[in-house]
């Protein structure tokens, strides 16, 4: 045996029982976390894989045992070593991810799959003893694809490490650990007869034995040193935010120096948001430092974002992995978050939103520090709040104040300057009212100086005997809260006597005390003014009525010298026919025809003229409604058909029977038919009846609708006056007097009913009559107006 085999030897057993030392120490100090179980594990496939590698060498030296067994069983060790170190390494760093955990049980999967069916004689070839004591062996293609493999594993960790060097103090000697045994490989690979590699091994674990047991020994001492630091650090940092709240009762500025305050790099915290709640109970983005928010989650409705949980029940929830949670709105690839509700009192107004792209980044200490700021929020924002509420109140008060001294300016100068007569005063135990103010106007109306009648009794100043108890009524009331207004007389200090409108009410001063106010408004000319009034319109009623008299009473010597001269033309042009003298009876017929029309026109005039003086009678009597119907149709289709027009009546074959005025009801039905006629060409004309129960009683309803030349609301307005059309311009196309509508109107409010009318420029009229099916005394129009039951009107 060389020297060199006795190193190797060292080396391989000093690598074996360091460790097993290190599994006996981490497993003897009680493991608090999963990382240490992983370096157990990783320390016992060294010391395996080293004791294999020193059973190998011994027994080529002696050639006894079974060295080709205890190398399979030493390479399947060796080929765990990495896979146990990346899941150790990714805790450690606390970097800990999917793609990391799947990579390191993959292969350690691969492994104990394929450990006896590949290893014996498929990877491993040639196992011999060289010159110098080393134990030499060739590698298939298999062999060497592991070896990459594991390498690249190695490389992976060394990766790892060297990157997270800053955050972590052991990281250092890790990655120095990782660096000597990828080097103690190579150079074994490179040269296999150099016994390098049981001595990198060697080195590398008690480089990584001796950071986990400073971190599994002393660093739990100097983690609670580290704690108290950061604690302290953590409060002081809290102090500063805290007094940085207090300087500030704006709630914009408390939420920007909140965030700001929180992300001190004693607290150490990434992305930080403030979210507050709305009137609609939206969780709006108020304050963010860190990272850039998106705009979807600036605004979350209710049931949306994991931020809603702590609205809920008023408490923290800690997510450790985001991306296990479906209802978390995506600002982070992958990360943890803390949601602390933020209260004003009893009420959640918001939510404090710490995010970390590390999973599992958080702790009871960050819990505890996370839930002292967020209270330290809510009692700044809801500070602010009341501060912003007692300034708009105060705001309000100011504008108040303002308003009233301008309105109160406003009032004294409408008060000084009112032309109405205005005095204020207070009621005295005695029920006086005692004068305390008045305006230049009384003072012009009643002749008496402010001077004169301040603390006097107004009642003793301005009434007189007749009129002293209504004022002291007037008041009483006026105490009592009703306001009084009334037409008077009241005296001037020269003895004149005024008419007088009267307006009184009750007052409260700003002490609450009552206080009247009266106004008076001379109305002594306008009293003279409404009695000559009144004295014309009686005297033009008068005349009005001695007219329609004079009308009524001429009723039968108009008529009858008309009749006379309608009946010889008609016989001198039965004469003219006899004798065939056709050259005389156009004109003959002229004249009959003139005659008729100014008969007609006299009839209106004169039936109007009865109306007005009161003496149009009805003649009610029962009567066949169908037979009516039927005989106005035959006389009135001819006239209705003479501008092109069509006519079509609609009513049920059994109308019944009706009791009023029939010659009345004819005659409005003829007047409507006529203006519809009249007023339409080449048009429609429907004449439609119907029987409608109502309250208990029976109507009529008569309905007449043209597609005429229809009206104006304007012209609707004035439709029912006598001498009225609905179109003045229409008077020279359309004869007539615009009495029909007028004397039709009459009639249907005579006869209990009414008559309305419905029309659009361009697109025709439609009237409606409303009759009841039986007239009674309790139905008319006017009570005084007598019903006849037999003679017929004059119509």
């Amino acid at each position: 045996m060389t020297v060199i085999y006795w190193i190797d030897s060292a080396a391989a057993f000093i690598s074996t029982s360091l460790a097993a030392a290190l599994v006996l120490i981490v497993f003897g100090t009680g493991p608090k976390r999963s990382l240490n179980h992983w370096f157990a594990l990783f320390a016992l496939a060294e010391a395996v894989w080293a004791a294999m590698h020193l059973l190998v060498g011994m027994s080529l030296h002696m050639g006894m045992g079974y060295p080709e067994a205890w190398q399979e069983i030493g390479a399947v060790s060796f080929t765990m070593m990495p896979a146990f170190l990346l899941l150790f390494t990714t805790r450690f760093l606390g970097r800990r991810t999917v793609f990391s955990d799947m990579l390191g049980l993959s292969e350690l999967a691969l492994v104990l799959l394929f450990a006896f069916v590949l290893f014996r004689g498929q990877l491993i070839t040639g196992l011999r003893l060289s010159g110098n004591g080393i134990a030499v062996f060739e590698l298939t293609l298999w062999g060497y694809i592991g070896a990459v493999i594991t390498a690249i594993f190695y490389l992976y960790v060394l990766v790892l490490l060297w990157v997270e060097r800053k955050r972590h103090e052991e990281a250092h000697g890790l990655a120095l650990s990782v660096l000597i045994l990828l080097t103690g490989l190579g150079i074994r690979s490179l040269a296999p007869q150099i016994p390098v590699t049981s001595v990198t091994a060697a080195v590398s674990v008690a480089i990584i034995g001796c950071a986990v047991v400073r971190r599994q020994l002393f660093n739990p001492m100097r983690d609670l040193v580290d704690v108290e630091r950061t604690r302290s650090r953590q409060q002081d940092a809290l102090i500063r935010l805290s007094a940085q709240l207090a300087a500030t009762l704006d709630e914009t500025v408390a939420c920007r120096k909140f965030v700001e305050g929180l992300h001190d790099k004693a607290l150490g915290y990434e992305l930080i948001s403030l979210y507050l709640l709305d009137e609609r109970g939206d969780r709006v983005l108020r304050a963010n430092i860190g990272g850039i928010i998106p705009t979807e989650v600036r605004r979350l409705v209710p049931g949306r974002g994991l931020s809603e949980r702590p609205l809920l029940d008023g408490k923290l929830h800690y997510t450790p992995d985001v991306t296990r949670e479906p209802r978390y709105v995506q600002v982070l690839e992958t990360g943890s978050e803390v949601d602390i509700p933020i209260m004003d009192g009893e009420k959640a107004i918001g939510v404090l939103v710490v995010e970390s792209h590390r999973t599992n980044a958080f702790g009871p200490q960050d819990f505890e520090t996370l839930s002292a700021a967020a209270r330290l929020a809510g009692f700044a924002i809801g500070r602010a709040r009341l501060f912003a509420a007692e300034a708009a109140l105060a705001i309000e008060n100011a504008q108040l104040y303002a308003d009233a001294q301008r309105q109160r300016q406003f009032f004294e100068a409408m008060y000084a300057h009112s032309p109405v007569a205005i005095v204020t005063g207070v009621v005295d135990e005695h029920g006086q009212m005692l004068v305390t103010s008045c305006n230049a106007a009384f003072e012009k109306l009643f002749g008496y100086n402010e001077v004169e009648i301040i603390g006097f009794n107004l009642d003793d100043l301005i009434t007189t005997d007749s009129t002293r108890a209504e004022a002291v009524y007037y008041s009483e009331i006026s105490t009592q809260g009703e306001p009084v207004r009334a037409f008077t007389h009241r005296k001037r200090k020269d003895g004149k006597l005024l008419d007088i409108e009267l307006f009184g009410v009750a007052l409260k001063n700003l002490g609450g005390k009552p206080v009247l106010l009266g106004m008076y408004h001379d109305i002594t000319d306008l009293r003279r003014a409404e009695e000559k009034l009144r004295e014309a319109k009686d005297a033009a009623e008068a005349a009005n009525r001695a007219k329609s008299t004079f009308l009524a009473n001429m009723s039968h010597e108009l008529r009858t010298p008309l009749n006379v001269i309608i009946g010889y033309s008609e016989m001198i042009e039965e004469v003219a026919n006899e004798l065939n003298a056709p050259d005389i009876i156009p004109d003959l017929q002229r004249i009959t025809a003139s005659g008729r029309h100014l008969l007609m026109l006299i009839n209106d005039i004169l039936d109007l003229s009865k109306i007005e003086a009161g003496r149009m009678q009805l003649y009610v009597e029962p009567f066949d409604l169908a037979t009516l119907i039927r005989d106005l149709t035959d006389s009135i289709q001819p006239l209705v058909e003479k501008n092109g027009n069509t006519f079509k009546l609609r009513c049920p074959d059994q109308l019944g029977e009706m009791i009023s005025d029939p010659l009345k009801v004819r005659q409005c039905l003829y007047n409507l038919l006529s203006n519809a006629g009249k007023f339409t060409e080449n048009g429609a004309i429907v004449l439609e009846i119907f029987r409608q129960p109502q309250d208990g009683d029976d109507w009529i309803i008569f309905r007449v609708s043209d597609t005429g030349i229809g009206m104006t609301a304007e012209q609707i307005s004035r439709l029912f006056q006598p001498f009225v059309q609905g179109d003045p311009s229409a008077t020279r196309k359309f004869a007539g007097t615009g009495l029909g509508l007028a004397i039709t109107h009459h009639y249907c409010r005579m006869m209990g009913g009414d008559i309305e009318a419905e029309s659009e420029l361009g697109k025709g009229s439609h009237f409606t009559i409303r009759l009841p099916a039986a007239l009674t005394p309790s139905r008319l129009a006017e009570p005084e107006m007598s019903i006849l039951t037999e003679g017929p009107s004059e119509v």
